[in-house]
């Protein structure tokens, strides 16, 4: 067996990466170059949901309306973004989306608080409603969320699934809970 002649990535040696990746001004080792490569895909794999999502909650009615997507927020000189922020006439508030690629974990409900916060003290006006936040993972744990009080709160967490039931079957289910939740609204503001 021969050598490959030309291939795809230049040879790599003691866990740094050969003279012409130099050249091209990359350094690392092969765990750093694994990591970063994942990070990568992580972050289209992201951007590919979030436009999916974004695209299917605006087809689902009027009464949603896109405000931002990685809205930039900054506390204490520090950025946060908010994946998808949206407003629902109806319900007259902001609706907070936060998607997460792994399973629930309990800091994703104090960023989401923060959020929520933040929205509450800069963005809405007099006469709305508090924001609404959904947090979007791969995976929930219905102990922790039960731990959390997350279902008495104004924060929900959900499941994403690779395959959607069928588009129909979603939009009416999202119009019940709409509608549950506008219900829970008219109550407190009587």
């Amino acid at each position: 067996m021969g050598a490959i002649k030309n291939p795809p990535f230049p040879p790599f040696t003691k866990g740094e990466f050969s003279f012409p990746l130099y050249q091209r001004g990359i350094k690392g080792d092969l765990k750093t170059l694994k990591i970063e490569f994942v990070t990568s895909i992580m972050n289209h794999v992201e951007k590919a949901i979030l436009n999916a999502l974004e695209k299917f909650i605006l087809e689902l009615g009027k009464d949603f309306y896109f405000v931002a997507r990685q809205k930039r927020i900054t506390v204490d000189n520090d950025d946060y973004y908010i994946d998808l922020l949206f407003y629902h006439r109806k319900m007259k508030c902001f609706v907070v989306i936060d998607l997460k690629l792994d399973k629930f974990r309990p800091e994703y409900k104090g960023q989401m608080e923060l959020y929520l916060r933040y929205i509450e003290k800069y963005e809405m006006l007099e006469g709305e409603n508090p924001p609404v936040g959904l947090i979007l993972c791969s995976e929930k744990g219905k102990e922790v969320i039960e731990l959390l009080f997350l279902p008495k709160d104004k924060i929900k967490v959900a499941e994403y699934m690779t395959n959607l039931p069928p588009k129909e079957l979603f939009a009416e289910k999202l119009h019940k809970a709409m509608k549950v939740a506008q219900l829970k609204l008219d109550g407190k503001n009587e």
